[in-house]
């Protein structure tokens, strides 16, 4: 038998309910779930539980009654069930953080994929902290900003110059000051626009005339009607983006990539993919510190997708829920490993892989077992994305973090 993996990190941030209540109106609750922190997660192990607090339920430990101290230990147990053998024991320390009123607002620029841009577990932060503000160049819905862009992957923010369907907004061509900068040309002229063809990619921006800036088209920088370059080399810039969409300096900034980089890799594959993932992820910590000193990195951990059902309604024949499931294990193992232990450097696990419920969690239907069966079964639909639940959960995770990195 294989030495499981725990996929716990060293420190665990979690959002406690407000003290002293009379009558309880705030309530809430933070899960682990063990198919997500132990892989794999097989029917002969028995999952322990070392706490004081919190309950193990079986398939998950769940804290919902908080204690008066400010964090403790828990360690999590894996035996077989078979010969009563320990096969792996991981600890951490739970950190507790409640929301409070704070002299000063403090302001969070969300960067990531479609799970970012769907809004939905930024609202619940939102509404759960208080004096947050929220930055970035897009916002569907006027409550927060973001740069989410679905379908994109760690390689597209750092490698996408342009074209009319979107850019990257962190990047600048060499020789031009980022203000001067206007961007892909075919792209701008629909951000925004009332008009655009496509809702999905052209909403939540604001629209921008091109005011005598510089401009990509086909891969030519230009101004006015004069080729600048005809092959222009282009930088992350964090600094640049700060400048040029004038986004004011923020006091930490969350980062959740890694699905589309590997969602469409195998087991022989995925290796490549994940260590380019850690790397652009390096470069935007490198630019981002570079810009702002004292930020607030906060690395979430990528969530493991959800039945082998859903993955066959979306993906047909390709791969499997269990092989992305290893991959996005492998993942979130591998980005604790890289970014986790650094806290005094300013660098922040956010474990949003162990809160989201694998059942629940995600998109789910009642559909008829078979064309003759007239028995409704309850299924998941989606392989990758979460419920409104599910997004919430995310939430948790990351509003504890950020709690606890602005006290």
């Amino acid at each position: 038998m294989h030495t499981p993996m725990i996929l716990l990190p060293d420190r665990v941030y979690i959002l406690r309910d407000r003290r002293n209540q009379t009558i309880k109106t705030n309530r809430e609750e933070y899960n682990i779930y063990f198919e997500n922190v132990i892989f794999p997660y097989l029917p002969g192990y028995d999952v322990q539980v070392d706490c004081k607090y919190g309950r193990n339920l079986g398939h998950f430990w769940r804290i919902d009654d908080f204690p008066d101290e400010s964090g403790f230990p828990l360690a999590i147990r894996v035996f077989d069930n078979f010969t009563g053998e320990l096969l792996c024991e991981k600890e951490t320390t739970v950190f507790l953080a409640a929301s409070r009123q704070h002299e000063r607002r403090f302001t969070l620029l969300a960067i990531g994929d479609s799970m970012t841009q769907s809004e939905v577990y930024l609202e619940h932060v939102a509404m759960k902290l208080k004096n947050l503000d929220f930055v970035g160049t897009r916002s569907f819905n006027g409550i927060v900003r973001h740069e989410g862009r679905g379908g994109w992957s760690s390689s597209t923010f750092m490698e996408k110059t342009g074209d009319r369907y979107g850019m990257s907004p962190f990047l600048f061509p060499d020789g031009v000051a980022p203000e001067e900068y206007y961007g892909e040309i075919s792209f701008m002229e629909n951000a925004g626009a009332e008009d655009s063809a496509d809702t999905y990619v052209f909403d939540g921006f604001t629209h921008e005339e091109i005011n005598g800036r510089a401009y990509l088209k086909d891969e030519k920088l230009m101004r006015e009607t004069d080729v600048i370059d005809s092959a222009p080399r282009f930088r992350f810039d964090f600094g640049g983006y700060l400048k040029r969409w004038r986004i004011p300096t923020p006091d930490a900034v969350s980062i959740l990539l890694g699905c589309n980089d590997l969602a469409s890799k195998s087991y022989s594959d995925y290796k490549p993919a994940l260590d380019r993932l850690i790397g652009n992820i390096k470069a935007m910590i490198d630019s981002i510190r570079k810009a702002c000193p004292t930020v607030k990195i906060l690395i979430m951990t990528p969530i493991p997708g959800g039945s082998g059902y859903a993955w066959g309604l979306s993906r047909g024949c390709f791969g499997s829920a269990a092989m992305f499931r290893h991959i996005i294990a492998h993942t979130a193992d591998r980005l604790i490993s890289e970014f986790g232990s650094h806290e005094d450097e300013g660098l922040f696990i956010v474990s949003s892989h162990m809160t989201i419920d694998p059942v629940y969690g995600y998109k789910n239907d009642t559909r008829k077992a078979n064309i003759h069966s007239e028995h409704q079964v309850f299924v998941n639909t989606d392989g990758i994305h979460p419920n409104h639940a599910g997004y919430r959960q995310m939430g948790d995770a990351l509003a504890g973090a950020v709690e606890a990195v602005r006290s």
